[in-house]
């Protein structure tokens, strides 16, 4: 039985289309979505501020900038603030 390759973010078959293997985590198997849907899915806020981030709320953590461990997402004027002392 051949196994399937789903998508990160949207749980779909890959062989569906509309989806890549990141070269940078060099996984085998590990794909995503070439456009996200952006209308139908919700954002995630700023953990500190509670403004919108550009990140969707199923987007893997790996694929985001900003994001803390165990903290939640930083907007990059409050992460910039706490790292850069901006």
């Amino acid at each position: 039985m051949k196994e399937e390759n789903i998508c990160v973010n949207c749980g779909e078959n890959i062989d569906k289309g509309g989806h890549f293997a990141p070269p940078s985590f060099g996984e085998e198997g590990f794909f995503i979505c070439k456009e996200l849907k952006k209308n139908k899915r919700e954002k995630d806020l700023c953990v500190l501020c509670s403004k919108e981030t550009p990140y969707n709320k199923d987007m893997h953590i790996d694929l985001r900038e900003n994001y803390v461990d165990g903290g939640g997402q930083l907007c990059d004027k409050c992460a910039n603030k706490i790292y850069k002392g901006e």
